[in-house]
C-alpha cells in the first residue's frame, strides 16, 4: 500500500500556525462544503479523537496507509496538515455527518500546487 506523506516520528511540532496574510485563496484556509448528508470542514485539533476513533477499527485500517495510532499523533498529523496547505501542497478535510460536527472521517488531495 502506499505510504501516506505524514510521517509522525519526523514531526514534533504541534503549534497549528496562522496562515501568513499574503496567502490567497485556500491555502489560507479551506471553505466548508455541506451536502445533502455530509458536510466537508478544515480539520481541527478537536477532531483527533473521533478520528482515531473511526480510524483505528480493523473494517477502515485495512484500506489505509496505517492512521497515527494515539490521539497525539492524530493532533500532530493535524499541525502537518494545516502546514502543508498553508504552503500549498496538501489539502485535508474533516468528513462530518449532516447536523453533527463530530469528524467520522477525512479526504485529502495530496500535491495541489509544484514549484518550479
Amino acid at each position: 500500500m502506499e505510504r501516506m506523506p505524514f510521517q509522525p516520528e519526523f514531526d514534533t511540532t504541534l503549534h497549528v500556525p496562522e496562515p501568513p496574510a499574503a496567502a490567497a485563496g485556500w491555502r489560507s484556509g479551506l471553505p466548508t462544503l455541506r451536502g445533502s448528508l455530509a458536510t466537508l470542514r478544515e480539520l481541527r485539533v478537536s477532531d483527533a479523537e473521533p478520528l482515531l476513533s473511526a480510524m483505528s477499527t480493523e473494517d477502515v485500517a485495512r484500506f489505509l496507509s496505517p492512521p497515527p495510532t494515539t490521539t497525539d499523533g492524530f493532533e500532530r498529523f493535524v499541525a502537518w496538515a494545516h502546514r502543508e496547505r498553508a504552503i500549498g501542497r496538501y489539502i485535508s478535510f474533516a468528513v462530518t455527518a449532516r447536523g453533527d460536527d463530530r469528524a467520522v472521517g477525512m479526504a485529502m488531495r495530496i500535491a495541489l500546487e509544484r514549484e518550479g
